[in-house]
């Protein structure tokens, strides 16, 4: 639904770094699928594992307020997404990133922070943790502009 779930991820000890994994299961209706999904099979499916890991160093380091430094890894099982218009045909894509955090801009890899500054300059700030805007997936997004498209 789109709101933050409470709980806090198991931490293993693996050496000289904590590794949390975290699951999650989607079974949505789809925002392009209309009233009778449950009959036509308009429902969409996903699982996707995150897995973080944080120095033990980091951590003998920490003081409150200083968010710590981690590695992140996250893969995506899904059918297709709309967009690639593939509706229908057999098979699924697998999506496997890796990234770590940074706490500051000018510390985003090139080409993503000009990218950034010239594309999209909102993302260059943190939303506030009460940021009251409605939750949007990259599926509501292309509906909109699928029924844009449509009214034009």
């Amino acid at each position: 639904a789109g709101k933050p779930v409470g709980g806090r991820m198991q931490w293993e000890d693996m050496g000289q770094a904590y590794m949390a994994t975290r699951t999650s299961s989607f079974f949505r209706d789809s925002p392009l699928g209309g009233d009778y999904q449950e009959f036509v099979g308009g429902k969409y499916q996903v699982m996707e594992t995150s897995t973080f890991t944080i120095s033990k160093r980091d951590v003998a380091a920490f003081r409150a307020g200083v968010p710590l430094p981690y590695t992140a890894n996250w893969v995506r099982l899904s059918g297709w997404l709309p967009w690639m218009k593939m509706g229908g045909r057999e098979g699924q894509i697998v999506l496997i990133t890796k990234g770590r955090s940074t706490m500051k801009f000018a510390e985003l890899p090139e080409p993503l922070r000009s990218t950034l500054t010239a594309r999209y300059p909102r993302m260059r700030e943190t939303p506030a943790f009460d940021d009251r805007r409605p939750f949007q997936t990259s599926w509501d997004s292309l509906k909109k502009a699928l029924d844009q498209l449509r009214r034009e």
